[in-house]
């Protein structure tokens, strides 16, 4: 396939040379650094801002020449199953990228499915907390009372239904991060968090507990089995460190 040239494009450079690099089949490896042989950097090579700007892009086609028409499409067409555009999109994400880009997509699709894929992606994110007063401030997930069905699929929805309110609840993290929007109701599950290495920081461990009402939760997600309550607020009951 012929790639449109810098200077005919009517996308950004950054975004341009992005494209060359999805034309030519190789964007998993540069925006996944363990495909790439490189060093674990806590972060996508291409980071989540940019990975933001070229999706946008791609979904505005107006801001696409013939050429970058074709790019997209090689984009979107990347696997034969069915999916939406945001679906196809986000797999040139990585668990670093992923969120950032949907939040660039925030008021440019339809809200519920806007917040469908981001209940489908959850379990394949990992700085929610980078963006926690983000997705509280802008989205729908820090207004009202009642938990986002939307980000749910039926079982997980009958695994809400199902608690009794109100609930304790567990958070392995450290002081930076005690006031995340992930809990577990498992008290294991919350103590081995701050041991993975995807998850360390400086510091002493904590496991916080609290208690939280229906009011207080925005999904239940039971992707990763971790028995996970994404919550908008809740009330700390004590702390205790975590022996590493």
């Amino acid at each position: 396939m012929n790639t449109p040239s810098a200077a005919s494009s009517k996308i950004s450079r950054c975004e341009f040379e992005f494209l060359k690099i999805v034309a030519r089949g190789d964007w998993p490896g540069v925006l996944n650094p363990y495909m790439a042989g490189m060093p674990y950097t806590r972060g996508p090579v291409i980071d989540g801002s940019f990975a933001a700007e070229v999706m946008q892009s791609l979904l505005d086609g107006s801001k696409l020449n013939a050429g970058g028409e074709a790019l997209k499409m090689q984009v979107v067409n990347a696997s034969r199953e069915p999916c939406s555009r945001i679906e196809a999109l986000l797999r040139m994400c990585d668990s670093y990228s992923r969120l950032p880009a949907l939040l660039c997509l925030v008021g440019k699709v339809e809200e519920s499915e806007w917040l469908k894929a981001l209940g489908e992606e959850w379990p394949c994110i990992d700085n929610v907390g980078t963006y926690r007063d983000e997705l509280l401030g802008r989205t729908p997930l820090g207004k009202g009372d009642s938990p986002v069905k939307e980000m749910m699929n039926d079982e997980e929805l009958a695994i809400l239904d199902s608690l009794h309110f109100p609930i304790c609840v567990f958070r392995g993290c450290y002081r930076q991060n005690e006031n995340g929007l992930s809990w577990t109701t498992d008290r294991e599950i919350a103590i081995k968090f701050p041991t993975l290495n995807r998850y360390r920081k400086d510091g002493q461990p904590l496991l916080i507990e609290a208690t939280a009402s229906r009011s207080d939760v925005i999904a239940f997600k039971g992707g990763r089995d971790e028995s996970e309550l994404v919550l908008r607020r809740f009330t700390k009951v004590c702390e205790t460190p975590i022996q590493v």
